[in-house]
């Protein structure tokens, strides 16, 4: 009969049976009192917000932001979205690879490594994007399988593709996830592996020529797989190949211009999105100046400069590109390494190596036409300083002697 209803809660004790930490209410202040309420109430509101956050996306939804957060370069709230997509479902592979991507932008590379190694032990038949960025993150031969592994992913979601557009006619072949563009570049990558890190293995020269024919086979048109033939043709000493490699690179992406065109013509003409990255166009333009290619070279460089002028070694190249062409061009050498001696400090390098080149040479060149002027002038201006401290010297000994007598 007595049943719950007659029972009593001890004091002291919660509802488990633990006892309790807090004073007893009665024996509490009024300011007590409300600063304790106002403490469950915050904390009930932070309970509240935490659980709307954890209802509010899917984990899609989450990965979309995520998405538009680095598009925009907000990579700090982008990751927080990540992480919460990530404790929602570890083994996402979306997830997995889209976390990897924000935490090699961010520099983490052992963090990215395992996420795209678990997407790979998830699903190591389907999706090549995951072994592309994992090839970015080892070296020597376990990149270089790492990328064998892609394009043969590569290859075989391909060949589904090709079957599927042969079965239904409707399908829109620009909805193919796999190009040869993206299997020409992991060739690429694997050749620039011999050509870098494992050059001096056995067998690297044959293994990295016949990765770039491979690149150069499956995509003719790509800039990047001509650049690195150049690249591998001058380390043989091959001037003729590595020239004629770089003017089929450069065919493919520099647009045309003539001597009579303006810079702000050239720039008009230069595409929205090159089809070779920043330091791959830096790249060649040290193939060309080291061929005598000078028109080109500067023509790169200058294009370069209009993307962003605040790069040292661009400003550096320019110099030597000018300082290597002679006597006629020691003003141009000049005025180009002393930009970049002046903006060494200002973007923070820390290229030594460079920075020493550049002061070598600039010693070398020594001053312009206008430091010879100034420095007359300072000259100049010492001797009449100098005339007037003398002047002065002999007033004030004249004076002496006058008031000795």
């Amino acid at each position: 009969m007595g049943g719950t209803r007659g029972r009593k809660k001890k004091a002291g004790k919660t509802q488990n049976g633990k006892k309790s930490d807090q004073k007893g209410v009665s024996g509490l202040s009024k300011a007590e009192k409300r600063q304790r309420l106002e403490e469950r109430r915050e904390q009930k509101k932070t309970q509240a917000a935490t659980q709307k956050t954890k209802s509010k996306f899917t984990v899609d939804e989450l990965l979309d932001k995520v998405e538009e957060c680095m598009d925009s370069y907000n990579y700090e709230v982008a990751q927080k979205f990540c992480q919460r997509a990530l404790e929602l479902e570890p083994d996402n592979l979306r997830v997995l690879e889209v976390s990897g991507s924000l935490l090699l932008e961010l520099g983490d590379g052992d963090k990215a490594k395992q996420c795209f190694g678990r997407a790979v032990e998830l699903s190591p038949e389907e999706g090549f994007t995951k072994y592309m960025c994992l090839g970015q993150l080892l070296e020597g031969e376990e990149a270089v399988a790492c990328y064998n592994k892609g394009i043969q992913v590569m290859m075989a979601e391909r060949q589904k593709q090709q079957q599927q557009l042969e079965e239904a006619a409707a399908c829109d072949p620009d909805s193919q996830t796999v190009s040869s563009q993206d299997i020409s570049s992991a060739y690429c990558s694997i050749a620039e592996i011999y050509l870098t890190d494992s050059c001096f293995e056995d067998s690297a020269e044959e293994k990295c020529k016949e990765s770039l024919e491979k690149a150069i086979e499956e995509c003719p048109t790509n800039p990047e797989a001509h650049l690195l033939m150049a690249s591998y043709q001058l380390s043989k000493d091959n001037r003729d190949e590595a020239k004629q490699a770089i003017e089929k690179s450069l065919s493919l992406w520099l647009p045309e211009r003539s001597d009579a065109e303006e810079e702000e013509e050239m720039e008009e003409n230069m595409p929205e999105d090159p089809p070779l990255p920043y330091e791959q166009r830096i790249a060649t333009a040290k193939i060309l100046i080291e061929l005598e290619v000078m028109e080109s070279a500067e023509k790169v460089l200058a294009g370069l400069l209009l993307e962003d002028d605040e790069i040292v070694q661009v400003w550096y190249l320019l110099g030597w590109l000018h300082y290597v062409q002679g006597e006629d061009h020691k003003a141009a050498a000049r005025d180009n390494l002393q930009h970049a001696l002046k903006i060494y400090p200002i973007v923070g390098c820390d290229d030594e190596d460079m920075l020493e080149h550049m002061k070598e040479l600039l010693e070398d060149l020594g001053p312009g036409e206008e430091e010879e002027e100034d420095e007359e002038e300072m000259d100049e201006e010492q001797e009449e300083l100098t005339f007037d401290d003398d002047e002065e010297d002999e007033e004030d000994t004249s004076t002496h002697d006058a008031m000795d007598h």
